[in-house]
């Protein structure tokens, strides 16, 4: 696919991975720290000695009222989504007393109870991933999200999800960490920055809401449009006038049809071209920076409604 849009677009071509799936490369990040990795794995074979053995399911069944805990079932994790991760840990976390009251009644079990460490770093797993795990769920109910918001989702990921709070562990500060300068690092380059950045200026919804500078992203939405109506002219042949203009202007003494006749012809043509690209450079510069001022000019929309829908209906106004 990378190499399909790169010949479509060549050098225009910006790849922008899929966000779910660098957020979930990300948290594995932190879920690879020692402590979390060893105590996740403590979590699952204790998961999995209850799913291997109908008769300590039964007995957690039989706890889980006793101890007024919820009659939930133990459950596995998925390699690749680290939501279901955290859905193990959180369900053990929620069932721990049973599980261990379940335990202690077969000896032959009590090797599969978790060091206090252990519960202790699960706690914070499941207090570090809660936030994201309902953040993921509110992005994975949208039918489509466009580019445009990736800039606030990343902006309020890292300003304030992932941002360390004064009753954190070390864990979870090391945890919040580590997700976050994954995050930032995959979306660190020009062209990616760029991308993100006009997207989310041209949103509606967002416009120069999340700009570090609104000056420099009005100048750089305006140039885009430029090279974009320059790159257009200069694809297109001069008109047919301007080449007999030519070959009325050449070199004197020059015979028709000689090299030094050719070369006037090429040479008249080409400034020609080039006087005509810069009036449009002039004339689109103009227009480019005035419609993105009357863009700024309109009303900000509220984030419920549909961009796509916006410029739709405001394109012509602009």
């Amino acid at each position: 696919m990378k190499k399909a849009f790169t010949e479509l677009l060549g050098l225009h071509a910006v790849w922008l991975n899929c966000f779910g799936h660098n957020l979930n490369l990300a948290i594995g990040k932190a879920l690879k720290l020692n402590r979390i990795e060893t105590a996740v794995r403590a979590c699952w074979q204790i998961v999995q000695g209850f799913n291997r053995s109908w008769k300590r399911r039964r007995e957690l069944i039989k706890k889980q009222p006793d101890l007024n805990v919820p009659q939930h079932t133990l459950i596995h994790d998925v390699v690749t989504r680290w939501g279901s991760t955290y859905s193990m840990v959180s369900q053990f976390i929620e069932q721990q007393q049973a599980v261990f009251a379940a335990l202690a009644c077969d000896r032959s079990t009590w090797h599969l109870m978790p060091r206090d460490t252990n519960i202790a770093t699960l706690e914070d797993v499941c207090k570090g991933l809660g936030m994201l795990n309902t953040f993921t769920d509110s992005l994975a109910a949208e039918s489509y999200v466009t580019i445009s918001a990736l800039k606030p989702i990343l902006h309020h990921l890292t300003n304030d999800l992932l941002t360390e709070e004064t009753n954190d562990s070390e864990l979870a500060k090391h945890m919040k960490a580590a997700i976050k300068d994954d995050l930032i690092a995959r979306y660190s380059t020009d062209n990616i920055k760029k991308l993100i950045d006009i997207a989310c200026f041209l949103d509606p919804r967002f416009k120069d809401s999340f700009s570090e500078n609104v000056e420099d992203i009005t100048a750089i939405t305006a140039n885009e449009a430029v090279v974009t109506a320059t790159v257009k002219l200069s694809q297109q042949e001069v008109p047919t006038g301007t080449e007999n203009a030519a070959q009325g202007s050449t070199g004197e003494g020059s015979a028709p049809g000689s090299l030094c006749q050719l070369l006037q012809n090429i040479t008249t043509k080409q400034q020609q071209l080039q006087r005509n690209c810069a009036e449009v450079d002039d004339s689109n510069e103009t227009r480019a920076r005035s419609e993105v001022s009357r863009y700024l000019a309109l009303p900000q929309i509220t984030a419920e409604k549909d961009p796509l829908m916006w410029w739709n209906t405001h394109a012509a106004d602009l």
